[in-house]
């Protein structure tokens, strides 16, 4: 009998999802972490392991197709796919190696992340998604931690003979970190401090909110640090959004509408405020300190007699920003409607934008610049415009707004005395929602890319449109 139910326990690990999903967890962060890429194969060992775990996966939930298709929105997703597949076969010359894998990792993202199984008891459900997040937030405590030591240290490694290029330590005024992209690791670390304040929800242990805690504090000094503006708004929005969703529920302002409305949304606007200004006065702070410890304190009329250190780096790059506030993105943005004009119904394929440029608008902002070829507008809906054309574009736009009205009007109507803690839990996943919908509008990984914010993306979407769809209000209870 025990053994019947440990195979049955080991076949269901591999048909749910679950060890596919930390799997793929551990390929994207690694495939952010500047220092677990100078490892010789760690990253094709996961991304072969993702694939073969994933695969597995999707053919036992093409077997059993008719419990998955009832989840809300997924036919919408089909269709977004295909039409990610017909701009592919329109533009094939111009390549297809890329754009196949894309697909591939979509499908899992779509398919497995998103998709839930309705047929899952909701206990093993919140434990997968509670294992998740402490991986999730276990990493992130250790790397920004790595990337705080590598700051004090006065750390800056540039490695231009490397691929991918490696930068680490204090670049150009920012706090790179073990990370291989500033504005990509702050908007996780925003994730981790909101993922841990939700595990804190879910458990009273004390050593849990001493660990989330100083996580909290970690987050928001890499953010700060990073000098990561999209980093900055994502933390903004999370809390104000957070903010709002706990007052307007909040038993003690049990007033009129108008009023519980008006006091939530000052509030909240109250604490954007804050958000945006705390990492600024912690980097200001900390210049100031450079600055001081840095100068030459000598007596009046004295002359030093060793020669003068060049100063410490600090933090921020207003130099780099005087000239253009928008750090390029308004000339890639108007560089990809370029593109999408010339194929405005089914778009280049995202993945041979550079090719088709080269060829069709050889003079355009995306691969005739002084900084050299983009291969994204740093705008994921810019990307799915130019990718596939105004057909995609519509098919994504109807999804996103469908589930954002799905998860707030589900929020919304959840009377006080049924208000409870999983309604206290999904208010911080929809502010962790909003903080990545935010970077959206900054740089474009969550739709065709692998990374942190993708795979959180999906996977708290699915979790949440589940839940709020009726088909199992307990899955996260």
């Amino acid at each position: 009998m025990k053994e019947n139910n440990k195979i049955r326990g080991i076949f269901e690990g591999f048909t749910s999802g679950f060890l596919f999903k930390i799997v793929y967890l551990a390929l994207v962060l690694i495939s952010f972490n500047t220092f677990a890429l100078d490892v010789p194969y760690l990253k094709t060992v996961f991304v072969a392991l993702s694939v073969a775990l994933g695969g597995i996966v999707l053919v036992y939930r093409l077997i059993h197709f008719k419990r998955f298709i009832k989840m809300k929105y997924i036919w919408i997703l089909v269709a977004f796919l295909a039409s990610y597949l017909l701009s592919l076969l329109l533009n094939l010359r111009y390549g297809f190696l890329e754009p196949i894998q894309a697909m591939v990792w979509m499908t899992f993202q779509y398919f497995i992340l998103f998709l839930k199984d309705p047929a899952r008891p909701c206990e093993k459900s919140q434990r997968e998604f509670r294992v998740l997040s402490w991986i999730f937030c276990v990493y992130q405590f250790c790397c920004s931690a790595a990337s705080l030591v590598l700051l004090f240290l006065n750390y800056t490694e540039l490695n231009f003979e490397r691929q991918p290029i490696k930068l680490a330590g204090l670049v150009w005024g920012r706090l790179w970190g073990v990370y291989t992209d500033p504005n990509y690791a702050a908007v996780l670390a925003v994730a981790a401090a909101f993922l841990g304040i939700y595990l804190v929800k879910c458990h009273k242990s004390v050593f849990l909110k001493i660990f989330c805690g100083i996580n909290v504090v970690l987050q928001l000094l890499y953010v700060a640090f990073s000098d990561s503006r999209t980093g900055l708004v994502c933390l903004a929005v999370a809390g104000a959004c957070y903010a709002y969703l706990r007052l307007v529920k909040l038993p003690k302002l049990d007033r009129k509408r108008l009023v519980r409305q008006t006091v939530s949304c000052i509030t909240a606007l109250c604490i954007l405020c804050v958000l945006l200004i705390v990492p600024k006065g912690i980097t200001y702070t900390y210049n100031k300190v450079i600055e001081l410890t840095s100068s030459d304190i000598t007596e009046p009329g004295e002359t030093p007699q060793t020669p003068q250190e060049p100063p410490e780096p600090t933090i921020g790059r207003e130099q780099d920003i005087e000239s253009d506030v928008s750090n390029r993105r308004f000339d890639l943005w108007k560089s990809g409607l370029e593109i999408y004009r010339l194929k405005p119904i089914f778009g280049v394929s995202i993945f041979n934008a550079v090719a088709f440029a080269q060829e069709q608008l050889p003079t355009t902002y995306l691969i005739n610049n002084d900084a050299g070829i983009f291969d994204s507008l740093h705008n994921a809906f810019l990307n799915v415009l130019m990718g596939q054309g105004i057909v995609g574009f519509v098919i994504f736009m109807i999804f996103i707004v469908l589930c954002v009205v799905l998860i707030l009007k589900g929020y919304l109507k959840t009377k006080k005395e049924e208000y409870c803690r999983t309604n206290v839990r999904n208010a911080i996943l929809i502010a962790v929602l909003a903080a990545l919908g935010a970077s959206m509008m900054f740089v474009g990984d969550i739709v065709y890319l692998n990374s942190g914010a993708s795979f959180l993306f999906w996977n708290i979407l699915g979790c949440l449109v589940f839940y709020y769809s009726g088909e199992e209000q307990d899955a996260l209870a």
